[in-house]
């Protein structure tokens, strides 16, 4: 991965999806974000995979569906940014990966036991609606489901690299 693309990516996601959700006056809330984000761009702390990964499916259900959720029922749309990390994740967990995500082995045995690259739309329909690894339905966010499939099927084919700087335009 570039750094410069998960940068980009990361304050794409804030300043788009995730600020415009919060009530308050946006110079705080951006100083805020930009206090939390320093943490993640130090050169001095190392972001080993392995260690982010760690139940990573009920850290994604707790940091980052909340924002999906507000996009959906505030603009009517699924968040690009927030579905396209939970493509990345779906691909992590993927029997494909060559990794093995430090989460709850029923968890990541269902995904990869149900992993079907020829119709990810219904892998992804039933992973997020019917495993009981998430508490809430993501098929009724109208449009999450098409939208992972797209950027999962283009990983799938072209990797995370080439996916994420397509998403950059």
């Amino acid at each position: 991965f570039s750094t410069p693309d998960i940068v980009t990516f990361v304050n794409k996601m804030v300043r788009e999806e995730v600020l415009p959700m919060i009530s308050g006056d946006r110079a705080e809330l951006e100083a805020f974000a930009a206090g939390i984000l320093e943490r993640f761009y130090n050169p001095y702390i190392k972001h080993l995979l392995k260690s982010i990964s760690l139940n990573s499916l009920s850290k994604w259900e707790a940091r980052n569906y909340p924002t999906l959720w507000d996009n959906w029922t505030r603009l009517g749309q699924a968040a690009a940014c927030e579905s396209l990390t939970f493509a990345a994740l779906m691909a992590y967990y993927s029997p494909k990966s060559g990794f093995q995500p430090d989460d709850l082995p029923e968890h990541v045995a269902y995904i990869r036991e149900n992993w079907d690259s020829e119709n990810l739309y219904d892998t992804i329909t039933k992973i997020v609606s019917d495993s009981g690894i998430f508490s809430v339905d993501l098929t009724a966010i109208t449009g999450f489901v098409p939208r992972v499939v797209g950027y999962l099927e283009h990983i799938e084919e072209f990797g995370m690299a080439a996916t994420l700087k397509k998403f950059l335009g």
